[in-house]
């Protein structure tokens, strides 16, 4: 599996996935250190993410399963999907 090439992210879809990030892991009340720990990063990384906005496949991947919401959503596609 590849990466996301983060450097083709434009600012808007940085900061998308970013709230989106910091948005789920809120919710499941969770800090850095826990969420980064579930999938395997370290704290820096995971909030290196939520800062920024970019992440590796993998990784994205682990997120959205812990989670429990598909990639899309996690990546801040709205649901439910908008009609029109």
């Amino acid at each position: 599996m590849s990466n996301i090439d983060n450097d083709k992210l434009t600012d808007e879809r940085r900061e998308i996935i970013s709230g989106s990030l910091r948005a789920h892991r809120a919710r499941v009340r969770e800090t850095q250190k826990e969420a980064a720990e579930a999938v395997g990063v370290n704290q820096t990384t995971l909030c290196a993410w939520e800062n920024r906005g970019g992440a590796s496949d993998v990784s994205l991947w682990a997120l959205a399963d812990h989670y429990g919401v598909s990639l899309d959503v996690l990546l801040g596609r709205p649901w439910p999907p908008r009609e029109g």
